[in-house]
């Protein structure tokens, strides 16, 4: 931007030709005169000029003061840039550093907690889980350096205010059901303690869908029944994501619920066990519809 070389402003072929003549003893303007017709270049050049200037075009020197303005762009996109804060990576490093692991490259659990208070959150907030998300962590508890720099540049947020300013945001996309999707599906894969294992743990699996899904139907009777059912000791990616529809789209009563669809066979136990709970688990009212 504003580097490339420019052409000669026009001119410059005579400024060459009177310095090249300068200890000529033939005087100057009859110099000129001589080399004039025998320059095509330079008639050339000033036919271009004039043609230029007819259609409204700018003059060498003009096309000089064009460039030079332009000079001056990147300048005052460098100041716009500095004043809306943009992302340094030496602020970064030294966020991280801060709260960087005594013996490991990575933000560790004796050292997370003190990381949430600077940036107002509680270690148990579901923000965390979003923040986690941006940084494409691997493990619960643990930021990698290369994770959390670039979560912070993806989130343009280089130091802890700047954070800390970032969580209503990201608390707002919870609201976006897209987003909750993919939030929802990246805690399954986050939540496990082996990468290789096939399933989350029961217990994990309830805090995550209470503290994820906090407030949607189905939810809290859905840990109900994990408590109480015997045939599965851990939840798998297919029946976790089966069950974030299944809260999205069922009715409260399940009354909608097709036994025939493609639900895993968790589900059909699910809302089996509820309907012989009642109303109550279902979460219909007295009022509402029930079965006979």
């Amino acid at each position: 931007m504003g580097n490339s070389s420019k052409k000669p402003a026009a001119g410059t072929t005579t400024t060459t030709t009177t310095t090249t003549k300068a200890k000529d003893p033939t005087p100057k303007k009859d110099d000129s005169k001589t080399k004039a017709p025998s320059s095509p270049r330079k008639d050339s050049q000033m036919d271009s000029n004039a043609a230029d200037s007819s259609h409204g075009g700018s003059t060498g020197k003009s096309d000089t003061k064009d460039k030079g303005g332009s000079k001056d762009k990147p300048k005052g996109s460098s100041v716009k840039d500095s004043e809306s804060g943009a992302f340094s990576i030496k602020k970064a490093e030294k966020f991280f550093e801060k709260y960087k692991d005594a013996e490991e490259d990575c933000i560790s659990p004796d050292t997370m907690t003190t990381f949430c208070t600077d940036i107002g959150v509680d270690a148990e907030d579901v923000v965390m889980v979003v923040l986690s998300w941006h940084m494409k962590a691997v493990e619960m508890g643990y930021y990698q350096r290369d994770e959390f720099m670039n979560g912070l540049k993806e989130l343009n947020c280089d130091g802890p205010e700047k954070l800390k300013a970032k969580i209503p945001s990201l608390r707002d996309e919870l609201k976006d059901n897209n987003k909750l999707r993919e939030i929802y599906k990246f805690a399954w894969q986050f939540a496990k303690d082996d990468a290789e294992k096939k399933t989350i743990t029961l217990d994990m699996a309830e805090g995550l869908l209470q503290l994820i899904l906090a407030g949607e139907n189905h939810v809290n009777n859905f840990c109900s029944f994990l408590k109480e059912q015997t045939d599965y000791k851990g939840i798998n990616l297919d029946q976790w994501m089966s069950f974030f529809e299944f809260a999205k789209t069922m009715k409260p009563d399940m009354s909608d619920y097709d036994d025939q669809g493609a639900w895993p066979v968790l589900i059909d136990n699910f809302v089996e066990w509820s309907k012989e709970k009642g109303p109550v688990a279902t979460g219909a009212t007295d009022s509402g519809p029930k079965d006979d």
